[in-house]
């Protein structure tokens, strides 16, 4: 199929032009999201030569090269300030499920078919304007499906993470699940087990940032349990239609704290400073009461979108309060007018001082911010 695609680059052209057109294509991603009209600044180039060739050849045009992953053939080009990683054409020889021994070859139908679904095998000549489509990607792409190259299983076993990968790009570029890759993930869900959990963190963040998130996580009910505890999507489902109603996004660490809040979060590996916080939001969760949100929000730093919708789902306030709260601490924090200097200057010292603050404070509080630092005073001299 011929078709022109457009590129957000100034120097893709030139950079293919410089390996060589016949020698050269864009791969993946970056083809399938131009036929979608998606915009991408993530380039794959897919060429006949090998990483030294490349390197000869750009660094001859002065073009800053990175040898980002010589053992797969791949080097990343950096053109006035754009990345462009390239990529000599593979193949596989031998696959273990988590890391695959491969060597080059000059077939760019041999290196599509190692891909993993059929969208993702896409190819494009930006001099011609052809889409090379090996296996129906093109059939797939128009019918919103996602489906695996060739027999489900067997991608499977050559890469476990297929499985992840398979809901993720589902999630984000299919209509519903394919059954046959459906049922394959379903009976192979065990061999996560073999993947380290950075990786599968990395898929999952980006299975939780898709529009239909719940609906993947219902479909990855047979999965999930190899590498999660039950999680709790029901109550996710819940807040995130709360979120809607009201056009309150949520974070995905405030994701995370509605599936994990009664978990042990060891198993997920980020760094302390993420996992502090989810552990933070996910005690939020589990502790929604009776609480003043307007002293919450000048108090903390706490997620309180979250809390207020918490809030609204428990019956402790009612939609027009939840709107008022939501409008409320969308606004710069209000400065709290009185200070230790001023109840310093009235005669207050030591622990007084912080206790007089506390209650002045919860005065303002109530008072909606309202209430000026000369009736405060009066406050305490009553």
């Amino acid at each position: 199929m011929k078709k022109e695609l457009k590129f957000a680059s100034q120097y893709l052209k030139d950079l293919i032009s410089i390996l060589g057109s016949t020698n050269a294509r864009i791969v993946g991603g970056c083809v399938r999201d131009a036929l979608l009209g998606i915009k991408t600044d993530d380039f794959d180039i897919a060429t006949r030569l090998v990483p030294d060739e490349v390197t000869r050849l750009l660094e001859a045009k002065s073009i800053n090269v990175i040898p980002t992953g010589l053992k797969h053939g791949t080097v990343t080009a950096i053109m006035g300030g754009e990345k462009f990683e390239i990529t000599t054409l593979r193949q596989d020889l031998k696959c273990d499920g988590r890391h695959a021994k491969v060597a080059f070859t000059d077939d760019f139908k041999e290196d599509a078919s190692r891909r993993d679904f059929t969208i993702n095998a896409l190819s494009y000549d930006v001099f011609t304007h052809e889409v090379f489509d090996y296996f129906e990607g093109l059939k797939h792409l128009s019918q919103r499906k996602v489906v695996f190259i060739g027999e489900a299983h067997k991608r499977i076993e050559e890469d476990h993470l297929r499985i992840l990968r398979f809901f993720r790009f589902s999630a984000y570029y299919a209509k519903d699940f394919d059954s046959e890759g459906l049922k394959a993930c379903n009976a192979l869900a065990d061999r996560l087990k073999e993947i380290s959990r950075e990786r599968i963190n990395m898929e999952f963040d980006k299975i939780l940032l898709a529009s239909n998130n719940v609906k993947t996580l219902y479909a990855m009910q047979d999965v999930l349990p190899s590498i999660f505890e039950p999680l709790d999507i029901g109550t996710l489902e819940k807040i995130l239609d709360l979120s809607k109603k009201f056009e309150t996004p949520l974070t995905l660490n405030e994701i995370y704290s509605l599936l994990f809040w009664d978990h042990n979060l060891s198993k997920l590996k980020f760094d302390n400073a993420r996992k502090k916080q989810i552990r933070k939001f996910a005690e939020f969760v589990s502790n929604i009461a009776n609480a003043n949100l307007r002293a919450i929000w000048i108090n903390s730093n706490y997620p309180c979108t979250l809390y207020i919708l918490f809030a609204n789902l428990d019956g402790v306030i009612n939609n027009d309060q939840t709107q008022e709260f939501l409008e409320l601490i969308r606004k710069p924090k209000p400065t709290f007018p009185v200070n230790g200097g001023d109840l310093l200057n009235l005669g207050y010292s030591g622990k007084n001082v912080g206790d007089v603050l506390d209650y002045l404070r919860a005065i303002w509080v109530n008072h909606n911010f309202q209430i000026s630092k000369k009736d405060l005073i009066k406050c305490i001299k009553q």
